[in-house]
């Protein structure tokens, strides 16, 4: 049947194209979150002294 966007088979070939298209687009962009969330591991700052210590200190401290 030809429609207004051509014949069917034509049609359904560039629907293919336009979602095998969104889906490598899609792959890319996981791809680049993926690369930005490793970066962002790497900016991750560490503190030097750990939660465990921090609250020994303060129940210390609150024995004064």
């Amino acid at each position: 049947m030809i429609g207004e966007f051509g014949d069917d088979e034509t049609v359904k070939e560039s629907l293919y194209a336009q979602v095998k298209n969104i889906s490598k687009d899609m792959d890319n962009t996981k791809a680049e979150i993926s690369k930005v969330e490793d970066e962002l591991k790497v900016l991750e700052v560490k503190p030097d002294i750990s939660r465990t210590q921090i609250n020994r200190a303060i129940r210390s401290v609150q024995h004064f």
